[in-house]
């Protein structure tokens, strides 16, 4: 460490209008840094914006689609839970599809995501987001 001290010093007395190596080499490392936060950050808002619409559009369906049943059990209609899902999808603006059995909706949900500030990696894509609603028993009012 000590050596790095005293090289550190040395070159900043010897330079001579040249741009020390230091630097040259932190500025990009300093860019990349930065470039991951922000874009990391993004894709992170992406992914939580997909898991609560997805989690919205869930309950939209179960909502759209339930059904009381004779024996007082709930039931969900698949083609109006589904109907609800994918207008709850639609009016959200994203993509997703929709899985209905007889008490659950599930939902996933994909949010376009473009980085900002680095173009390039991993992080360009979409936030997905998975959601399931389920019905519960239908309890009765006890008078």
């Amino acid at each position: 460490m000590k050596k790095l001290g005293q090289w550190v010093r040395r070159t900043s007395r010897d330079e001579r209008g040249e741009a020390p190596i230091l630097l040259l080499m932190m500025v990009p490392a300093l860019f990349l840094i930065i470039g991951l936060v922000v874009d990391g950050g993004g894709k992170v808002q992406a992914d939580t914006e997909a898991v609560l619409i997805a989690q919205s559009a869930a309950r939209a369906g179960v909502n759209a689609g339930l059904n009381s049943s004779p024996d007082g059990g709930v039931t969900v209609n698949s083609y109006k839970a589904r109907s609800g899902a994918q207008e709850y999808l639609a009016t959200a603006g994203v993509s997703g599809s929709v899985l209905v059995t007889s008490t659950t909706v599930t939902v996933n949900a994909i949010v376009p995501y473009k980085p900002r500030f680095l173009p390039v990696g991993g992080l360009e894509g979409q936030g997905i987001g998975k959601a399931e609603a389920r019905t519960a028993p239908s309890q009765g009012v006890q008078p």
